[in-house]
């Protein structure tokens, strides 16, 4: 990256940073910043739900891309 073009962008983040009054979003951007772990900063229930979807890929019990998309059109289209 150009380093003119990294300076634009630091300026264009700092104007949007400052307009903002999302404080969600200011605590996800400086976790980022700060280097913590995304996993860190997700909800429980996010974790979880992630947790138990990793568990049943390692069993075995994840259904592939294209038997999801055609049960999906038997039932939906």
């Amino acid at each position: 990256m150009k380093q003119g073009s990294a300076i634009n962008i630091k300026y264009r983040l700092i104007e949007k940073l400052v307009k903002t009054e999302d404080q969600e979003l200011l605590k996800q951007v400086e976790s980022i910043l700060d280097g913590k772990a995304y996993w860190e900063s997700l909800p429980y229930e996010v974790k979880e739900v992630i947790d138990q979807s990793v568990a049943e890929g390692e069993e075995g019990k994840l259904e592939d891309h294209e038997s999801v998309i055609k049960d999906y059109r038997k039932k939906h289209l």
